[in-house]
Order: C-alpha cells, then sequence, then structure tokens
C-alpha cells in the first residue's frame, strides 16, 4: 500500500497541482520502498520542463540534484521566472553568493516582469544586510510601484518586523504608515521613508 505522501505526490503531477508548487518536505514523508520510483518521477519531470519539481532537487539520493539544477540554469540566457527559481534554490541549498548576487543583479533589468521575478525569490531566500540593500535598493529607484511595494515588505522582512514577507500580516500603524510611503510615487518620501525606518530599527 502506498504512503499518503506518495499519493499526494502523484496526484499533484497528474493534474495542476504543479502550478501551485511543491512542499518540498513532501519528500521526507515518503515510504523508503517508494523512494527510488519518486526520484526518477522528479528527474523525469525535472527534465521535461517541470521547474517547480527543482526544490526536490537537493534532497536527491541516487544522483547529484545541485549538478543537474547548476546544469539546467546554463540553458537559461536571460532572467525568467525559471531562472530565478533555480537561482533562489541553489541559494537557499548553498549559501554560494554567486547565485545571489546574480538574483540581486537582475533588479537592473530593464524588464518589470524579470525584475518582479527576481523580487519574489528573493523575497523567499534567508534574511540578511546584503539582501536588505537590495530591497532599499528598489524601494529607493524602481519605478515599478508594485515592485517597490514587494521590496518594501522585504526591508520589513529583513529587520524582523514582519516574519513571512509572502502574507499579509497586520502591521503596527507606524510600520503601516513606513510601509506605504516606501512605495510612494515621490522620491522624496521614499527616501526619507528610508531614513526615518533605519532611524527607528536603531533605536
Amino acid at each position: 500500500m502506498n504512503s499518503k505522501a506518495y499519493e499526494e505526490f502523484i496526484s499533484l503531477i497528474k493534474t495542476n497541482g504543479r502550478m501551485q508548487g511543491y512542499n518540498p518536505k513532501l519528500l521526507e514523508l515518503i515510504n523508503p520502498d517508494e523512494k527510488a520510483e519518486t526520484e526518477k518521477l522528479i528527474i523525469d519531470n525535472f527534465s521535461n520542463g517541470d521547474i517547480e519539481m527543482a526544490v526536490f532537487m537537493p534532497k536527491l539520493t541516487s544522483v547529484d540534484g545541485v549538478k543537474l539544477l547548476k546544469e539546467k540554469l546554463k540553458e537559461y540566457e536571460k532572467p525568467s521566472y525559471a531562472y530565478c527559481q533555480l537561482l533562489y534554490i541553489l541559494y537557499n541549498d548553498t549559501k554560494d553568493n554567486v547565485y545571489l548576487d546574480s538574483l540581486i543583479s537582475i533588479l537592473d533589468d530593464d524588464n518589470q516582469d524579470e525584475r518582479m521575478n527576481a523580487v519574489m525569490a528573493l523575497l523567499r531566500c534567508p534574511k540578511n544586510e546584503k539582501l536588505y540593500w537590495a530591497f532599499k535598493k528598489g524601494c529607493l529607484n524602481d519605478d515599478s510601484e508594485i515592485i517597490r511595494s514587494r521590496c518594501a515588505i522585504g526591508m520589513l522582512y529583513c529587520k524582523d518586523i514582519v516574519s513571512n514577507p509572502l502574507r499579509i500580516q497586520p502591521l503596527e500603524n507606524k510600520w503601516k504608515d513606513i510601509k506605504i510611503r516606501l512605495y510612494d510615487n515621490d522620491a522624496a518620501v521614499r527616501k526619507k521613508a528610508v531614513e526615518d525606518f533605519e532611524s527607528m530599527i536603531t533605536q
């Protein structure tokens, strides 16, 4: 009898569940005698273009999943959702700053969609000072209000004001005011908001 985790995994592959992403912990719940078949399915689907399978690749035992991720990354010549997803997973697993730096560099791309892909990937990365400065730069300089709003959340996340930057969370009024001003259309307003924010978090 198959485990519930295995059946869930198979169901996601067969349906549009892949569009919602996979739970990276799912592989850990699959029975040992199901692992070989499961890993084969992961590799096959990843090779055939299911980029969401990338979350499982570092956890594979039958092959060097990180090596396969690096090889797949070379197939993408320009920033895209898939490219950013691979950079995020490689950085999250290896903690090699070359992948974080590559994501951050996309914030200078002329294409708004590509910058958004990078921002959403960066919001999933472990918080650190380099990440804070990237979000700060986005708040101050990006011409897209929606990207500035995500960068504002990123700044709050890096300084422990919000715990999960991918979910809507209630904010104290003082932080809510800062967040709104951080993606204002007026660059001077944003600059003052950054100054106020950095002053508040050092008090």
